[in-house]
């Protein structure tokens, strides 16, 4: 949208009135080859045109799309201070005001351009073109109140409608805004609809976009009776759509619960659309609504129902909709194209409701649920949905029917080796063939089939797969490399029993086998997600990330997927150890939501421009949905841990990666995060009994919550600890610390007292949690990683070493006098000790998850690199709190030293004894990290050899 406003108004160059035409063409002449270095991205050549022409030319528009070049090069300290030069000298030109906008949009400064424009409008109040900026303006502001008034303004100056419904909008949106409902609901949506009903009353009402806004605000005030006389009375005539107007009344009519009535709009617009699925659940949500009303046909009977055709007559119990549903079956049968599912598919909807309601006297006599199953199944069985629409029905079936319909799925044929057949199959056959025995194979593993076999009958049904998944090969040779093979869900229904394999005999061994099928299948099918996404599951459970980046590379994961299925990468990239390759992943994703937050008023201001006020609302949602994301401080977190681990080599460049205020920003959205992970990316075919639910993905929404809190927690008492020692040695960095809120030592240790004893009560409220799961289900989402940061022993080595941290800040602080400071060398000398051994505990429970199995079975395994990188962190952050003690207690012995002897020997005295009760940590922690580096080239060197053994040369 930024570049098209950019080229609709690079050759129309609008000087003020007062300049000649010919003056005009020649500033455009001279502007033109400026716009296109700009568009070629040649920046550099863009700054050398601006300023060739700023020689010849004082021209405002020339020195913006100079900055705007300085801003594009990274020079934006020089650009800022040429943009707020041209900017205080108040252009009024419409070439430079829209060269402004543009700047402070990429600027991300969209309060810059209010700014412009008001000053634009407050010289010329009359600009009718100027005033709509202004508009917009505060549009990218979400400063409602003040739009109302502008588009009133505009109203009043150019009295065209869509200036007027801009203000009922603005109107709205201060009532969804509102923090106070009673606001809303009282005063801002009576006043929008107060305004509309004087417009419609003075038939100044010309469009659809303006009836349908009247009918949201009416709506929003639950006046739903009123919406619907809106739409069927006289106003009605400006809606063009017909069919949107239908399904705006269906919609009314069912939160009305005028079940007649919605019963035969229902019924008429299936006539039309026989294949509408939500036309079928309206209709039965009417019939059941008036059962439950105890209606009858009778009583329901209008003069309407008399002027109509027989066949709309209300349907008021499950007799009279079955026999309706039963017209629509027979003639989808009689048509001679191929039958819509609609129909069959309500019928069996009607005989589930029933049964789950205990209404199905009259249709147990006429209708088998697994009749109608197996019937749905032979017509529909060779298209790739029919599972999907079958699979929620199954679990009506008792147990004689669902032994019933497994003995006649199991007489399914499958597809034959085509190089021993004896008459050559067609293509299209054979995929039909194929589709229908793999629906058959997906749904008896709905009904428990599988489940229910020894390991060595689920191998001989892994082999059967693949050998069915051979066979199928050649029918998928001719697609493109794009497209989806047919005989794939044989691939991915033999990984699936693969993984139950896995499960029952507890060894994560076996997904070796499942990797090596599903790598068999990618190679012939690379465009699969579901094999895709699978294999990066199951590599990342065995602590390997190298194929999963290259996946997430092919498979071009962009904008919202990041936010919905990225985090099968984002997850494990870091906890695995990959920490180049989470920042270039978490930094894409990152990247991904400034875009949304910068890009996404410039939709909201097309949707005004264009009158689609019905959008605006859903593109606010969403905005404040995506903003609201766990990925998101998600990110931001993995971008600070990422660079502690790589970078962070100085206290200083600590400091530079904490102090960013991203990381304080994103606290404040805790409280309202939400979920937007797609948890069930992957498709199963397990009983529901089996599947991830819903319970299960709440849970894993929160133990993320605590992570992020946990992860705030650390980085905010790094940061003090790094911020407080600056204060310390010198107390002018403070000013710099804009993000440090405590005014001096006593309140930034009382700080993080309060964010240690918050850290702990988190570690045990969830260390005492029995309902942990031990874990997820490899076909929902991945393992929280404060799972394992609970095992890990970080938190309590965090917690000691804030504690002695504390201590010697106060004795710091109080000049290290031997009566004050003695509470710092009991805590430093009770604390140390405790840390050693916790330390060298997590240490040895580390190193013991190294490998598994014994003597020639044993192998390395590749779930401990969680643990690894945790423990890599654990040292990190002791070092970085160790170094500042050192630092700490080296400034002030250097300090002290030019005092005189007398005054600074008690002063010595302290702190040599808190040096020696530190030392031994300061030591042991080298020690450590030495013996730990030693084990991992280890492991290192051992896997090496085995891939040499394991390497075979043929003759």
């Amino acid at each position: 949208y930024i570049a098209l406003d950019m080229v609709k108004r690079r050759y129309c160059i609008g000087l003020i009135p007062t300049m000649s035409r010919g003056h005009v063409d020649v500033t455009e002449r001279r502007l033109k080859p400026i716009y296109e270095a700009l568009d070629s991205h040649n920046n550099k050549k863009a700054i050398q045109l601006a300023d060739k022409l700023l020689k010849k030319q004082d021209l405002h528009c020339a020195k913006v799309l100079k900055s705007l070049a300085l801003l594009r090069s990274g020079k934006d300290a020089e650009s800022w201070a040429l943009i707020q030069d041209t900017k205080g000298k108040r252009p009024l030109d419409d070439a430079t005001l829209n060269a402004m906008s543009l700047y402070f949009k990429e600027a991300r400064k969209p309060e810059c351009i209010v700014e412009v424009f008001e000053l634009a409008v407050k010289d010329n109040p009359t600009n009718e073109e100027y005033m709509t900026h202004l508009f917009m303006a505060y549009v990218r502001l979400n400063e409602y109140k003040k739009q109302q008034h502008v588009g009133l303004s505009l109203y009043k100056l150019v009295p065209k409608n869509p200036y007027y419904y801009w203000a009922v909008m603005s109107l709205v949106m201060q009532a969804q805004a509102a923090e106070d409902p009673q606001l809303a609901k009282k005063t801002l949506l009576p006043l929008a609809e107060r305004m509309i009903e004087k417009h419609a009353n003075e038939s100044k009402m010309e469009s659809e976009a303006e009836l349908r806004l009247y009918v949201m605000v009416l709506r929003l005030q639950n006046k739903h009776e009123t919406a619907l006389q809106v739409l069927t009375g006289k106003l009605s005539e400006v809606w063009k759509h017909e069919h949107e107007k239908n399904r705006l009344e269906r919609e009314i009519l069912w939160t009305l619960k005028q079940w007649p009535e919605l019963n035969q709009a229902a019924k008429k617009a299936m006539k039309q659309d026989p294949d509408d699925w939500s036309l079928y659940q309206l209709y039965l949500d009417s019939v059941f609504g008036m059962m439950a009303k105890q209606l009858h046909s009778s009583s329901t009977e209008t003069t309407e129902d008399k002027e109509n055709s027989s066949d709309l007559a209300v349907d008021s119990d499950v007799t009279a909709a079955w026999k309706f549903l039963g017209t629509l079956v027979a003639e989808e049968k009689s048509k001679t194209r191929a039958a819509l599912r609609g129909p069959l598919l309500a019928q069996i909807e009607l005989v589930s409701r029933s049964r789950v309601s205990g209404l199905n006297v009259y249709l147990k006599k006429v209708a088998s649920p697994m009749e109608m199953l197996y019937d749905f199944y032979e017509l529909f069985g060779d298209r790739a949905c029919c599972y999907s629409d079958l699979e929620h029905y199954l679990r009506v079936l008792d147990d004689k029917e669902q032994s019933e319909l497994l003995i006649r799925l199991a007489k399914q044929p499958a597809l034959c080796n085509p190089d021993v057949q004896d008459e050559p199959i067609d293509v299209q056959q054979a995929v039909k063939v194929m589709q229908r025995h793999i629906c058959s194979v997906q749904l008896a593993r709905s009904l428990g089939l599988h489940l229910r076999l020894s390991v060595e009958d689920k191998k001989m049904v892994v082999g059967q797969m693949m050998e069915h998944f051979r066979n199928g090969v050649k029918y998928g040779e001719e697609l493109l490399e794009t497209e989806v093979r047919p005989n794939d869900a044989y691939a991915l229904l033999a990984a699936h029993v693969v993984i139950d394999i896995a499960s029952d005999t507890d060894d994560a061994a076996v997904y070796w086998d499942a990797i090596a099928i599903l790598e068999e299948a990618y190679t012939l099918s690379p465009a699969n997600s579901q094999i895709r996404l699978l294999l990066v599951r199951l590599y990342s459970i065995l602590g390997i990330f190298d194929p999963c980046a290259k996946i997430f590379n092919a498979m071009e994961i962009r904008n919202i997927q990041l936010d919905t299925i990225g985090y099968y990468f984002l997850n494990y990239a870091p906890a695995l150890g990959y920490f180049k390759t989470a920042q270039r992943l978490v930094k894409m994703t990152l990247a991904y939501f400034f875009v949304n937050k910068k890009d996404g008023p410039e939709y909201v201001t097309t949707a005004y421009k264009s009158g689609s006020f019905h959008k605006i609302l859903e593109i606010v949602q969403f905005q404040q949905r995506v903003q609201r994301s766990i990925s998101f401080p998600m990110t931001v977190y993995d971008v600070a841990a990422g660079e502690l681990l790589i970078g962070g080599n100085c206290l200083e460049e600590v400091h530079d990666v904490l102090s960013n205020t991203m990381l304080w920003a994103v606290t404040q959205l805790f409280p309202n995060l939400v979920d937007n992970r797609d948890a069930r990316a992957l498709d199963t075919w397990d009983p529901l009994e089996r599947r991830l639910s819903n319970q299960l993905v709440g849970l894993s929404f929160e133990l993320d919550l605590q992570w992020l809190k946990v992860r705030s927690i650390t980085f905010r008492l790094l940061y003090l600890v790094v911020s407080l020692l600056r204060l310390l040695s010198s107390p002018s960095a403070s000013s710099q610390d804009s993000d440090l809120p405590t005014t001096g030592i006593p309140d930034g240790c009382k700080e993080m007292h309060l964010l240690s004893a918050e850290l702990q009560a988190v570690v045990e409220t969830l260390g005492g949690n029995s309902h942990l799961p031990a874990k997820f289900p490899v076909q929902g989402p991945p393992e929280s990683r404060i799972i394992a940061y609970l095992d890990c022993g970080h938190a309590g080595i965090m917690v000691s070493l804030v504690s002695v941290a504390i201590a010697l800040y106060q004795a710091a602080f109080v000049n290290w006098t031997a009566a004050e400071s003695e509470p710092c060398q009991r805590v430093t000398e009770q604390t140390i000790p405790k840390v050693v051994s916790i330390l060298e505990e997590q240490l040895q429970k580390c190193k013991a998850s190294f490998y598994v199995g014994s003597g020639e079975k044993r192998e390395f395994a590749g779930a401990c690199l969680q643990s690894v990188v945790l423990m890599t962190e654990t040292f990190v952050h002791m070092t970085i709190i160790l170094a500042a003690f050192c630092q700490l207690l080296e400034s002030k012995h250097s300090t002290k030293r030019q005092k005189k002897k007398g005054k600074t020997q008690a002063m010595l005295d302290v702190m040599e004894s808190v040096k020696s009760a530190i030392a031994p940590l300061h030591t042991r922690s080298i020690e450590m990290m030495q013996e730990f580096k030693s084990e991992l080239d280890q492991i290192r060197q051992d896997i090496t050899a085995d891939k040499l053994v394991s390497l075979r040369i043929s003759s």
